[in-house]
């Protein structure tokens, strides 16, 4: 059975580390979830819109996990 990502992060029980990019133009609300991703143990990036995370994705290339 396939575990979704999504409930397997908020359990906090994913062994894999994950890059999470979020789009937040909110100072408080960017902060808060760089704190929420970080506890969760993953790395996060923050940018302020959505053309900066187009550019950020296109610029790294869209990788699989692990690679």
């Amino acid at each position: 059975m396939a575990t979704d990502p999504v409930t397997t992060a908020r359990r906090g029980t994913t062994s894999a580390r994950l890059r999470v990019l979020v789009a937040e133009d909110n100072a408080t609300l960017s902060r808060l979830s760089m704190r929420l991703v970080a506890r969760l143990g993953h790395d996060i990036e923050t940018v302020s819109t959505g053309a900066e995370a187009v550019g950020e994705v296109m610029a790294r290339g869209a990788r699989a996990p692990g690679r």
